[in-house]
């Protein structure tokens, strides 16, 4: 089809031209290389396919072309002539010797900063000129943008206005085709708007300037519908989350280009063409993101004429340079927190409103003041300043006067205002923005009649809060519907709770909850921070609250409160349900972090109890993608380490450690864990160091040790590293420092389970023997230590018959009758290892007869133990439903709520009995059903080493390897009554590994 199309063009042609050969790469044109015999000069043709040549009109096309090709600049590759060639329309422009942006990207990737500065600023000249013709690109891309030396050209510029304009019968999409790249097409182009302008070339120059800095568009990856919609509702991942060195001031000019608004991006090529020169050399630019951005650029004179120009030249430098500092020492004191307000500019047609001019001052500084992210000047010294800067009753700053007044006084932050009236109607705009850059954060508006002056105040103050605290702007109904103080409260809250500081963030948002009872969004974030650290601190019910409150929510906000207590509260949810919910939730809000999190949480710690394939691949990729939506996320920041530890992708986790440094408080509950797992994980011992002494120290949560210790077994274990004797370090050291009962038995809790995993069946039975617990939670742990845990068997026999006779009596006055079930479960689990049928169905009928709520928390692990024993006695039995009972329990195990340590037993009980019935595969997934993260289970060492020889029965020799190696990594410490034991567990290891390498 090329040679007989490449023979009828020559042939049509004529003599003028010589064609070579074609081009590969032409979008939806055919591009050959010809030499134009008159002038003998190399060209480019492009020629129309035949389907979109035959909706055209050739003449229009062909004089559409011939006004672009009035173009004359040294970055635009001219168009020369147009014309028709075998019935299809064709365009001729200069050969331009190199390559193309795109080759140069697909060949290297994301360019170096020099580089793609130099690129830009040339596209961006390009850019000015032609619009300053009244010309629009419509399709900049890097295919358009020509390499040649040191410098770009841009091509095809009128193209697509050509084509859009010579279509038979209407525009473009009239034959099925699109003008632009979904990749860099601006969301009102996609949209189809008529009205499209300048403004889409510059929405397109910032995807074009994202990929050379990062190496990708912004959302890569996603089927064209996907992109363009993506481009209309999606907030890009900032420039600097993937690269961390581009300077701010180019980070924000970016931002700026791809603005979801037309009137939110720079308003011409020009401006930003000044942009780019106010930032200076290159040199300047690769000085990382927080180079100073002034428009003085220190950059000697290019011709020095005699030592005068060169004193002079040293003389602008050293100004240059001395302006430099002084901004950045500037820069340094600015607190990102306070905001100055300026006076408001009115524009009303009632003098009597002329008071709010200054009075916004202390209006809005009243009400923003009491949040942990915003607070404001003093409203004296703003005045001062302002005055000082030119600013009186009739004259108002320019902004960039405004921004100076802002940073002398030390504020992150600058709050202009317009206040419009009539003698019917006001209305109040505000926007704030960011003193530095002069970036705009936030924008919002209110109105109503004049007489209501001061709610109007109230309404603009709590919009301004909620957006500056980060807040999406679909929740402001709901949050400026409250109080202020509980405003405040739960602002408060929300700024904690991004921090990690967890605990300080539910006792804002129970604050924000008692101000106002109907609060749904502080009851909502309440129960999100309770479902992710423990009632601690928290009084109130927090999801009965929520739940009370639900129809009060949106859409979006209740699907987060389904992905966090299920849809049947107060009924427990399932790990399946809630895994339902959260993609849900991601289906309904894709650009919520909070949605990708919960996603990826669930996956992370339940996708092998729910048996998700892939479920570790998935549950990062969810977790990135909200770190992606949101850099500043803690709690996803706090997953990723784990998860890129887990992949070996360390570079990976080394920028994650570094990004969550940034952006974590130090005083957060879950730092010092964070800090030791990324040190340990990176091999810096003495920042691990550091962080085991904090984690030690009264105050840390006991949460912190319990993922230290969790972290410790099902993490590094499995890759060979064992720090569990670091663990226990720092659990003794905190069980020395516990200030209550409580905390002096979840220490001993947890020594004694690391205890068990390393082989030290004594040390368990010494540590059960001493802590400060009931006598019916020390005969549990003894028995399930001994049947479960390959603890101490005489430790477990007393423990048994203890539990036997504490389960057997009539309970207390005042007890819950659920405290039998662990009781009646230890004792029916030793009579089922000593043959005793009766006893275990003695133990069976009590736990049946036991009247637990089906919505109480015991009730799942009374439905699961009442099921394990079922399905024992009736495969002891040899009965005709054992079968039947064991896939209830089996199912039981996946489907009901997830009931820490219960699932441990039942894991392990299913297990033996497919084995029993023959089903070795079925046995190794009940096996591998186990949570990852934040637990700990006593059971960790058997289930592991029973994995490792189910997984050799199975064929599984690899699989086999990794857990009699995890297996042995995790009993390095093993008491000498265990030696015997795991000498035959080596010799079973070493025959897997000759069998493996043989082959």
């Amino acid at each position: 089809m090329t040679d007989e199309l490449r023979a009828t063009l020559q042939s049509a042609l004529g003599g003028a031209y010589a064609i070579e050969r074609e081009l590969g790469g032409g979008g939806m044109s055919r591009v050959f290389v010809a030499t134009e015999t008159a002038l003998q000069r190399r060209v480019v043709i492009k020629m129309l396919p035949p389907e979109l040549a035959a909706g055209l009109n050739t003449e229009r096309f062909r004089r559409e072309i011939q006004l672009a090709a009035q173009l004359q600049h040294p970055h635009i590759v001219p168009l020369l002539a147009a014309g028709e060639a075998a019935g299809l329309p064709y365009y001729t422009m200069p050969l331009v010797e190199g390559e193309s942006l795109r080759a140069r990207l697909a060949a290297h990737g994301a360019l170096p900063l020099d580089e793609a500065m130099r690129i830009l600023h040339e596209v961006t000249d390009a850019l000015a000129y032609a619009h300053a013709h009244g010309v629009v690109h419509r399709d900049i891309k890097p295919e358009n943008i020509l390499l040649s030396g040191r410098h770009a050209a841009v091509a095809d510029f009128g193209v697509a206005k050509a084509l859009g304009q010579s279509v038979v019968g209407g525009g473009l999409t009239s034959v099925g085709m699109a003008i632009g790249t979904p990749e860099f097409m601006a969301p009102e182009q996609a949209a189809g708007d008529p009205n499209v302008d300048a403004r889409a070339d510059l929405y397109a120059l910032g995807v074009v300037a994202y990929e050379m800095l990062t190496g990708r568009t912004p959302f890569a990856g996603r089927t064209p519908q996907a992109m363009l919609a993506a481009h209309a509702t999606e907030k890009p991942v900032p420039v600097t989350v993937v690269r961390d060195t581009v300077p701010l001031a180019l980070a924000t000019l970016i931002a700026q280009l791809l603005e979801k608004h037309p009137a939110d991006r720079p308003q011409s090529a020009a401006v930003v063409l000044d942009e780019l020169e106010a930032m200076g050399s290159s040199a300047t630019l690769t000085s990382g993101p927080r180079a100073a951005t002034s428009k003085v650029a220190a950059i000697a004179p290019r011709t020095p004429r005699g030592k005068k120009w060169i004193a002079v030249g040293a003389t602008v430098a050293l100004v240059a340079a001395a302006g430099a500092l002084l901004l950045t020492r500037r820069s340094a004191k600015l607190d990102r927190r306070v905001v100055a307000v300026v006076p408001f500019r009115v524009s009303s047609a009632d003098p009597s409103l002329r008071y709010l001019r200054e009075g916004m001052l202390d209006l809005l500084a009243a009400k923003l003041a009491g949040t942990d992210s915003l607070r404001t000047s003093d409203p004296r010294s703003v005045l001062s300043a302002w005055r000082r800067a030119g600013g009186s009753e009739t004259a108002d700053l320019p902004q960039a006067d405004a921004l100076k007044v802002a940073r002398e006084l030390g504020a992150g932050q600058l709050l202009e205002g317009d206040l419009v009236g009539t003698p019917t109607h006001l209305v109040l705009s505000a926007s704030l923005y960011d003193a530095p850059t002069g970036s705009r954060l936030a924008q919002t508006s209110v109105e109503g009649p004049p007489d209501s002056v001061l709610t109007l105040v109230d309404k603009l103050a709590a919009r301004m809060l909620s957006l500056s605290a980060g807040e999406d702007e679909r929740r402001l109904a709901s949050l400026t519907s409250t109080s202020f103080p509980a405003l405040r409260e739960y602002l408060s809250g929300q700024a904690f709770f991004r921090r990690g500081d967890y605990r300080s963030a539910a006792s804002a948002f129970e604050r924000a909850y008692l101000a106002d009872t109907n609060f749904a969004l502080a009851a909502l974030q309440m129960s999100s921070v309770i479902a992710w650290m423990g009632n601690t601190g928290v009084h109130v019910n927090a999801h009965a609250a929520a739940w009370r409150l639900r129809d009060k929510l949106s859409a979006r906000d209740r699907a987060l409160l389904e992905s966090i207590i299920g849809t049947s509260y107060p009924a427990p949810a399932s790990q399946i349900e809630l895994f339902h919910a959260a993609e849900r939730y991601t289906n309904l809000a894709p650009d919520s972090p909070e949605a990708w999190f919960n996603l990826g949480d669930d996956l992370f710690h339940f996708g092998s109890v729910m048996e998700v394939p892939d479920a570790p691949a998935r549950a990062l990729a969810a977790m990135a993608r909200a770190v992606a939506l949101d850099s500043t996320f803690v709690q996803a920041l706090e997953h990723l380490p784990q998860m890129y530890y887990a992949a070996g992708d360390t570079a990976s986790l080394r920028r994650i450690a570094v990004q969550m440094a940034k952006v974590q408080d130090s005083t957060a509950d879950l730092a010092a864990f964070n800090d030791w797992f990324s040190a340990l994980s990176l091999g810096d011992s003495a920042r691990a160091q550091a962080a085991r002494e904090a984690l030690s120290k009264p105050g840390v949560a006991r949460s912190a040790l319990g993922g230290m210790a969790g972290s410790s077994l099902e993490v590094f274990a499995p890759r060979g590293v064992n720090v569990i004797a670091q663990v226990e370090e720092a659990g003794h050291k905190f069980l020395t420092h516990a200030q209550s009962d409580g905390d002096r038995a979840n220490a001993v809790a947890g020594l004694l389970n690391l205890a068990l995993a390393q082989g030290q069946p004594a040390k368990a039975a010494q540590l059960v023997a001493s802590a400060p617990i009931t006598e019916r939670n020390r005969c549990v742990n003894r028995a399930i230590s001994a049947l479960f845990a390959e603890g101490d068997s005489a430790a477990g026999e007393q423990g048994a018959r203890d539990c036997a006779r504490i389960a057997a009596g009539v309970p207390k006055a005042g007890e819950l009758p659920a405290d039998l079930i662990w009781p009646n479960m230890a004792a029916a689990e030793m009579s089922l290892a000593h043959g005793d049928v009766a006893g275990a169905r003695m133990a069976l009928g009590r736990l049946q007869s036991l009247a637990v709520p089906d919505t109480a928390p015991a009730s799942w692990p009374r439905l699961l133990f009442r099921r394990s024993l079922e399905a024992q006695l009736a495969a002891r039995e040899k009965r005709a439903d054992a079968p039947v009972l064991l896939a209830r329990l089996d199912s039981t195990l996946r489907y009901t709520p997830y009931a820490r340590p219960a699932d441990e037993i039942g894991n392990l009980v299913a297990a033996q009995l497919w084995e029993q019935t023959g089903n070795a595969p079925r046995a190794l997934v009940a096996l591998r059903r186990r949570p990852m993260g934040w637990t700990m289970w006593r059971s960790t060492a058997t289930t592991v080493r029973e994995e490792a020889r189910l997984a050799a029965a199975t064929g599984d020799r690899e699989g086999a390897i990794r857990g009699y190696k995890y297996y042995l990594t995790l009993q390095q410490n093993a008491e000498p009554s265990r030696q015997a034991h795991l000498a035959e567990v080596r010799k079973e290891l070493a025959r897997l590994e000759k069998a493996s390498t043989s082959q």
